[in-house]
């Protein structure tokens, strides 16, 4: 994550890379550049919290086997939004969600989120997917609005592509080595 000022709109703007994720009461904007991953953005705005992740799993998503293996990083990257918000104040009750994947690669990163979000009973009130192009996602987290910025460059989109899975293969290098974590397929 990088923290950043932009002096033209006095705001601090979080980048986010993939499997990491921020919440924040703060007047903040937290950013991140997508092509295979998917950002969800998770908020309570009768509370004015909210909060953003990035995440990608490069396997196929079986809807009839929500947990296992495959998407345990997915599960993992999602819930500690979700507990970040709350322990901020938010209410269960009041949260919604706005989803975003840019590629088509990212159908089953989407539908994952979908689905897990619809178990922990979580109103999906914005979505977008598609089209094959880069996304620069910009989350306000005290309203819950979200700007996003379409990338039609072809090399600026390989170099998204590079660093979501060069981030992504660390982070799973990283959790797999966790003793602390429950293994869906021993469970």
């Amino acid at each position: 994550m990088t923290l950043i000022k932009n002096d033209e709109i006095n705001q601090y703007i979080f980048l986010l890379n993939t499997c990491e994720y921020l919440s924040s009461e703060h007047n903040i904007i937290i950013s991140s550049n997508i092509y295979s991953s998917v950002s969800v953005c998770i908020f309570d705005n009768e509370k004015k919290i909210g909060g953003m992740n990035n995440f990608l799993m490069p396997y196929d998503f079986n809807p009839e086997k929500i947990y296992s293996r495959e998407t345990r990083i997915g599960i993992h990257i999602i819930d500690m939004l979700i507990n970040e918000v709350l322990k901020k104040g938010g209410k269960r009750k009041n949260l919604r969600a706005k989803i975003f994947g840019s590629s088509n690669d990212t159908i089953n990163n989407f539908y994952f989120a979908k689905k897990y979000l619809e178990i922990e009973e979580i109103d999906i009130v914005s979505e977008k997917i598609g089209n094959n192009i880069g996304m620069k996602i910009f989350f306000y987290p005290v309203g819950g609005k979200v700007l996003l910025k379409k990338i039609y460059d072809k090399n600026t989109i390989e170099k998204i592509k590079e660093k979501e899975n060069k981030d992504f293969f660390e982070f799973e290098k990283n959790f797999s080595e966790r003793k602390d974590f429950i293994d869906f397929e021993t469970f």
